[in-house]
């Protein structure tokens, strides 16, 4: 049986429960998962939200194999990044960019939060295309990018927030799945930091019911996808790095019209 929020037609009710259930992790209780809060109305989003979830992780079609490649991009201070002799023994194998192994995760006290890893909680931040991994880095012209291809191991279960990944279970065009597209590629400003807890929440939620990643679509490119990988060890790296010079940057615009209708003569 699908949980009701899969039912739900109207948007306006998936806002007042989404905003009670970030109300509760951001300002009331945030590191207990299995609580009931005394708030009576919450709890009900809380199970109404997870049970969604749990249904959407046993009905996830989307996985990761030895027939995807995943790009990691970092970008690269050209000249800078390694001593003279280092930059000499790597072009000497046939690596101008980041050495493979500083193309990993990074170290946990220089992890930032993101939309998915709390501060100090270190994920692997992929995509499934290389335009949408410079995209991400949000690159200055003249600037340069390293990119590493990455494949899985095995087969990785990734948790998908995109609704055409749920065919089989008739949920493609869901509204409470796109609902959740548009939190977890929604854009918020450096000191909004607490508008990321909900979705690490749902992470960290994921990330325990044996879910190897999450995938999103990007907010800055529209032909590829965040692939978010919590374990890089079930990856392998790629043995070189390619290097790529940004030298053109296009912005694309829609202009904003007022939909306020003006009366004359009033």
């Amino acid at each position: 049986m699908k949980p009701s929020l899969f039912e739900c037609t109207r948007k306006n009710e998936l806002v007042d429960v989404w905003n009670d259930f970030c109300n509760e992790l951001m300002h009331t209780n945030r590191f207990f998962t299995n609580f009931q809060s005394k708030n009576i109305q919450t709890t009900i989003c809380f199970n109404l939200i997870l049970s969604a979830i749990d249904y959407m992780v046993n009905n996830c079609e989307y996985y990761v194999d030895r027939k995807n490649i995943l790009h990691r991009a970092r970008l690269f201070n050209y000249g800078k990044e390694y001593s003279t002799n280092e930059v000499a023994i790597n072009m000497s194998n046939g690596i101008i960019g980041f050495h493979p192994n500083d193309m990993k995760s990074p170290p946990y006290d220089k992890t930032k939060q993101g939309r998915i890893n709390p501060e100090g909680i270190s994920y692997l931040y992929t995509c499934d295309c290389v335009e949408t991994c410079i995209a991400e880095l949000k690159p200055y012209i003249n600037s340069y990018i390293s990119i590493i291809d990455i494949k899985p191991k095995k087969r990785l279960k990734v948790f998908s927030v995109d609704s055409i990944d749920y065919k089989k279970a008739g949920l493609e065009g869901n509204i409470f799945i796109d609902f959740l597209k548009t939190k977890f590629i929604q854009p918020y400003k450096t000191e909004e930091g607490l508008e990321y807890i909900p979705t690490q929440f749902i992470a960290e939620y994921i990330k325990n019911k044996e879910c190897d990643g999450i995938k999103h679509p990007s907010s800055v490119s529209h032909i590829g996808n965040n692939v978010i990988i919590f374990d890089e060890n079930k990856v392998e790296f790629g043995k070189t790095t390619d290097l790529y010079h940004i030298n053109e940057i296009t912005y694309k615009k829609t202009e904003v019209k007022s939909n306020i209708s003006i009366n004359k003569g009033i």
